[in-house]
């Protein structure tokens, strides 16, 4: 094929997130809006498929509808794929097949359905944040198996949701790539411009939409996201703790996208133990038991509102001590708390 050029000229910071989304197989982009990131989107997508010699490669892009898909970055792939000669345009599918067979295709998360079946070259997670967990989980990552396939998670932040948690999961893992790109480190818009928008906006949604602030949306947020992400990366030594009594700790649920999570904290240090999904009470109470016998915790509590108070009932009937916790409860202290929540 005869050499082809696309008509991209990407930013500073776009060249800068290119190069590294090159070399990374799982990416995650924090970006501050009218970045160009559907742009940098579409192009990443058109020059991997463009020099993919696999046979039949795929890539896709995944918007949180398939509506939104199409409005925002459907004109971007024809334009930015129309030299290329013999290209192929399906607008009912919404996709374009290049001329060595790669195929580029737009998709929406609220049609999971549409993905499955199929595998994925690479694949771009766009506003991430505004997607069920599920898509990436049950449906997109076994699709990137076959072929050892990339994926691009990228978006504004939207609250402490799954695509923080996916922000977090990329900074802790070295093979991964993850960066942030709030407004004062592109330079991309002028300060004129962002003295309007913080003008017309509440602050929280300027913070979130222009600084990346992911606690900007959070009302009842106590202690800043600054603060807790440094702690998250603390590790104690074993002989700080290993001495302080072991306490579990059960937050049940049962089928849905909800989990149960199952932690023990001794001293200072907290360890995930176990994390349940499609399991009825009586499987999490015999599962939480198992533990119990393993771990020997000095105290076990389990949230009962809702299905834990099934949980409770069935470790006691089992002869197990363990004590529920209702955080709706009076407070041991009711002249200094208003209820056991504020008091824990």
């Amino acid at each position: 094929m005869r050499e082809v050029v696309i008509p991209y000229k990407p930013r500073a910071v776009q060249r800068q997130i290119h190069a590294q989304l090159d070399i990374h197989r799982f990416s995650v982009v924090v970006a501050h809006r009218r970045m160009g990131k559907t742009v940098l989107c579409i192009n990443q997508l058109n020059k991997e498929a463009s020099l993919n010699s696999l046979r039949n490669p795929r890539y896709g892009y995944v918007a949180p509808f398939y509506s939104q898909a199409k409005e925002i970055a459907w004109d971007y792939l024809k334009f930015y794929t129309r030299n290329y000669p013999g290209r192929k345009v399906n607008e009912s599918e919404l996709s374009v097949v290049l001329p060595n067979g790669a195929r580029i295709k737009l998709y929406g998360a609220d049609n999971p359905d549409s993905l499955r079946g199929g595998y994925f070259d690479n694949v771009i997670l766009d506003e991430y944040a505004d997607m069920k967990p599920s898509v990436w989980n049950e449906v997109v990552r076994p699709m990137l198996s076959d072929r050892n396939g990339k994926a691009i998670f990228i978006g504004t932040p939207k609250g402490l949701n799954q695509f923080h948690e996916i922000y977090q999961l990329g900074l802790d893992d070295e093979n991964w790539y993850a960066d942030m790109f709030p407004v004062d480190k592109t330079g991309i818009l002028s300060p004129e411009e962002l003295e309007s928008a913080r003008a017309t906006m509440t602050e929280a949604k300027f913070r979130q939409e222009y600084y990346c602030d992911f606690t900007a949306s959070s009302d009842d947020v106590y202690i800043p996201l600054s603060l807790v992400e440094p702690a998250l990366g603390k590790r104690y030594q074993r002989h700080i703790y290993e001495d302080a009594p072991k306490i579990l700790g059960v937050d049940p649920a049962r089928f849905g996208d909800d989990s149960t999570e199952i932690y023990i904290r001794q001293g200072l240090q907290s360890m995930h133990v176990a994390t349940i999904k499609q399991h009825d009470t009586v499987q999490v109470a015999n599962r939480t038991a198992r533990f119990i016998n393993e771990l020997r915790p000095a105290q076990t509590f389990i949230d009962e509102v809702g299905l834990g108070a099934g949980v409770v009932d069935r470790l006691t009937h089992l002869g197990f001590e363990v004590m529920g916790v209702n955080s709706g409860r009076t407070a041991t202290k009711e002249a200094v708390y208003r209820n056991k929540r504020a008091e824990m």
